[in-house]
């Protein structure tokens, strides 16, 4: 038994705090080894990958887009709320 609920409270708080230490080097190891698993030169992104050509199923050959190349739009800006819709 606890010498005062003070001291079992402060023992939780202890536990607690070495679990959650524990926790964030295990974290930060699994981080270290992510980065070294990288190429050198690697980049980081989080960005979608985007095709730069494509190959038409009867030649096999990459083609590239040229002038006429697609794009994906962004999403709309919080402020489009405040522009009028166009009427036809």
């Amino acid at each position: 038994m606890a010498p005062t609920d003070f001291a079992d409270a402060e023992w939780d708080k202890k536990l607690r705090d070495g679990a959650r230490k524990e926790q964030e080097r295990q974290d930060r190891i699994a981080k270290k080894n992510m980065e070294n698993s990288l190429p050198p030169n690697g980049v980081k992104t989080t960005a979608l990958p985007r095709p730069n050509s494509y190959m038409p199923p009867d030649i096999q050959i990459p083609k590239p887009y040229g002038s006429f190349q697609p794009f994906k739009p962004s999403e709309p800006g919080a402020n489009m709320r405040h522009i009028a819709k166009p009427k036809p």
